[in-house]
């Protein structure tokens, strides 16, 4: 007998179900581990057996493992769970002027290693090729000990389209053209999540994440270095604009010619 199509929708709503409460189940046990099942069906609001096949399924995934029994319970002592070491890891990169820097953290933020090297000065395509190096090569130190790598993010100098990954434009210290695209020689090399994002605007993020802005809402973060830039949060979203130069403060017109040619790789501001 053929399957109706809802039976199909009905089968894609449970399998949906069925992630969204392991999804909160990984959570709850990353953040609150060691952490038995009754405290996180409470926890959760989940009910006790789908706390129970959702911790089984992440423990044979290895992304869970038991930690001990609860002493001090009445009956039996629950078996209480913490993130596995070899859960899988993240790396970043970034990409600036005068050096290249990748690093892999575990799933707690803890640095796993960190490799830095001078940027290469080939233009946007040997840019790329070099990232691509030091990503593979941190991939090999971090997975002998942390599984498999489960995202990786860029962070680059200029406009990033982010429909596309591609920087447009303003990366005159990285390619002459001041535009080149750090997935071209990556993106299908690794089968996993790549993100793209100015360096800027994710200094502002983790700036809100761990730093002097945790718990603001609405903040800029100004970054002096090579260039001027600023990250712009509100209502704590990211503001990036509409055309991704939100905060490219290094160009607004203050001193001179705004149309200067030597403003491409200085700003006025700069």
């Amino acid at each position: 007998m053929r399957p109706s199509s809802q039976d199909g929708a009905d089968g894609s709503r449970l399998s949906l179900l069925r992630e969204l409460g392991e999804q909160a189940v990984l959570e709850t046990i990353f953040r609150k581990g060691p952490i038995t099942r009754p405290e996180i069906a409470a926890a959760t609001n989940l009910s006790k057996p789908t706390v129970s096949a959702a911790v089984s399924r992440l423990e044979h995934g290895g992304l869970v493992h038991a930690a001990g029994r609860r002493a001090g319970q009445r009956g039996r002592n629950p078996v209480a769970y913490v993130v596995s070491a070899q859960a899988g890891f993240v790396v970043g990169g970034d990409i600036g002027g005068s050096n290249i820097r990748v690093a892999a953290a575990d799933l707690f933020g803890e640095p796993i290693c960190d490799l830095k090297r001078p940027t290469a000065k080939g233009g946007g395509r040997a840019v790329g090729v070099q990232v691509l190096e030091l990503v593979s090569e941190v991939i090999d130190q971090a997975g002998a000990a942390h599984g498999r790598p489960l995202a990786l993010g860029i962070s680059a100098p200029g406009i990033v389209d982010q429909a596309s990954g591609r920087v447009t434009s303003l990366a005159y210290n990285v390619a002459p053209e001041g535009g080149f695209d750090p997935l071209e020689v990556i993106r299908d090399r690794f089968d996993l999540p790549v993100l793209v994002d100015n360096n800027v605007n994710l200094a502002a993020v983790g700036e809100k994440w761990f730093g002097l802005a945790r718990g603001v809402s609405t903040m800029v973060f100004i970054a002096i270095g090579a260039g001027i830039g600023m990250g712009i949060v509100i209502d704590d979203e990211l503001v990036r604009g509409a055309h991704g130069a939100a905060g490219e403060i290094g160009y607004l017109p203050l001193v001179g010619d705004p149309f200067n040619p030597r403003h491409r790789l200085h700003g006025g501001l700069e």
